[in-house]
């Protein structure tokens, strides 16, 4: 229960960040659910490259550029 709490709350920030980049605006729920899903989105890629480690910061930038392009295809596809 705890680490969905967890991942709910870092998917938002890591939304948030991204959309100050993006400049996107929204709510907690959306910004969650953009960081949420690019952060899948980075995770996936890089670990398919093989250059992600868990707890590093890279992954901290890395989720945060899924969460950009996530934000950049939503956009393509409005």
């Amino acid at each position: 229960m705890f680490s969905l709490i967890f991942s709910v709350i870092s998917g938002a920030f890591i939304g948030w960040i991204a959309s100050m980049f993006m400049n996107e605006t929204g709510g907690f729920w959306k910004y969650a659910g953009i960081g949420i899903i690019g952060s899948f989105i980075a995770n996936a890629i890089c670990q398919f490259i093989g250059i992600y480690r868990y707890g590093s910061l890279f992954g901290m930038a890395a989720n945060v550029l899924g969460a950009c392009v996530f934000i950049w295809l939503l956009r393509k596809f409005r």
